[in-house]
């Protein structure tokens, strides 16, 4: 157990300075591209960047024509455009070049959280975002404390394409429609390629959460700081949820949320890479 955890603290110390180095190296040889999202990649040469990537573009990054750009889908698709025409709140492209299409990540991960107030939910949204998880469920439960309205959704929805568009991510974080924590029955999946946690501390057989070899989808379930309630506990027991523990200490929702997508992205690259090996040998 203690060797799994060294690995994996290895690979995301490993992973963020050579990022760190890589960022440095492209920051003396490379222009900075603003990256700006549409819904739809464009089919003719010219096309207008949507209204508030534009006020973003002109009036924020001041930027002016010959600027170079990259637009983004959200799902997949990204091309590079050029600035050519400035009209009030327009801001006219031009494609530089045939538009490409990136592929998913490898695995599925959905986390089902009970929000945090405030500004903490645009940290977790921001860093689930930059960690590769794919499906955020907001989770109703007993003792949380912030509603998943339909305004709060829409608010996460724009922090999410705000990430990606500093990330780099060309995928966007679906924002599910909220879920009941006392329904966590709909939560079970008949595929045994599909690992399912819920956090809870209280639970002395409970450990960081691992995944089989082979396993390419996992779904995460951390509720509010107060805890489970003993209607909650149970029904995630039945509906297939393992329990898990990354401290001894009361974390943040955020913080139990972060450290989970980091575990499980890091547990699904090796995994991908393990079963690529796997079949490098066969062949």
């Amino acid at each position: 157990m203690a060797v799994v955890w060294l690995e994996c603290l290895t690979y995301i110390v490993d992973t963020v300075s050579n990022s760190l180095v890589f960022y440095r190296m492209l920051q003396r040889q490379l222009p900075m591209v603003h990256r700006f999202f549409v819904p739809e990649l464009p089919t003719a040469s010219e096309f207008e960047l949507p209204p508030n990537e534009a006020h973003h573009a002109g009036n924020v990054l001041r930027l002016r024509p010959g600027s170079e750009i990259e637009i983004f889908d959200g799902r997949g698709g990204v091309q590079r455009a050029t600035i050519q025409a400035q009209r009030r709140q327009q801001v006219i492209c031009s494609v530089a070049c045939k538009p490409l299409c990136t592929a998913r990540p490898p695995g599925q991960l959905t986390l089902a959280v009970a929000l945090p107030k405030g500004d903490r939910q645009k940290v977790l949204i921001e860093k689930l975002t930059e960690l590769g998880c794919d499906r955020l469920v907001p989770l109703v439960t007993q003792r949380g404390v912030a509603q998943p309205s339909s305004a709060a959704l829409k608010r996460l929805e724009s922090v999410v394409i705000s990430a990606c568009k500093q990330c780099g991510r060309n995928w966007l974080m679906e924002i599910a429609d909220p879920q009941v924590a006392i329904d966590i029955e709909k939560w079970r999946c008949r595929s045994e390629e599909t690992a399912i946690w819920f956090a809870d501390t209280t639970d002395i057989t409970a450990r960081g959460p691992i995944m089989k070899a082979g396993t390419f989808q996992g779904i995460g379930l951390i509720g509010p700081e107060g805890g489970w309630t003993e209607d909650e506990r149970p029904a995630a027991h039945e509906g297939g949820g393992i329990p898990f523990s990354l401290s001894r200490f009361t974390l943040r929702v955020e913080t139990a949320a972060i450290a989970l997508a980091a575990i499980v992205r890091w547990q699904m690259a090796r995994s991908e890479l393990d079963s690529s090996e796997s079949i490098s040998k066969l062949g």
